[in-house]
């Protein structure tokens, strides 16, 4: 059985599980949160810049409590920088690959064996 997480949202606490994916476009870290096997939604977004290995802008938007959730299992670490899109800024935060493999083993490989040729020419740095 996948660990289990309480997520605050603004409809009440969810019990979610963490899967750890890509983004087609880009490679980049996506974190999909599942409820009872169905998507409820996605803790990270994606734009058009390539970004280090493990780092990922967190939809703050959609997910206004996503920065306490992360900090409070330790995920990951805001960088303090952003990118803003809309009116919205969104925060980039390096995630803790450790914990990310405890959570899900086969989605961090499938992330780090999509992004292992960029990364090996040198693309992860910001």
């Amino acid at each position: 059985m996948k660990e289990r997480f309480r997520l605050k949202t603004s409809f009440g606490e969810k019990i979610v599980e963490i899967k750890v994916m890509y983004y087609v476009y880009g490679n980049g870290l996506c974190l999909k949160f599942l409820e009872d096997g169905e998507c409820y939604g996605y803790a990270t977004v994606n734009f058009e810049n390539k970004l280090p290995k493990y780092m990922a802008y967190v939809d703050t938007n959609d997910m206004p409590y996503i920065e306490e959730f992360i900090e409070k299992y330790r995920l990951g670490t805001n960088t303090g920088m952003y990118m803003e899109s809309g009116f919205c800024k969104y925060p980039l935060y390096h995630f803790d690959k450790a914990i990310l493999q405890k959570i899900d083993k086969k989605g961090v490989n499938l992330y780090e064996s999509h992004n292992k040729e960029s990364y090996e020419k040198g693309n992860d740095k910001l």
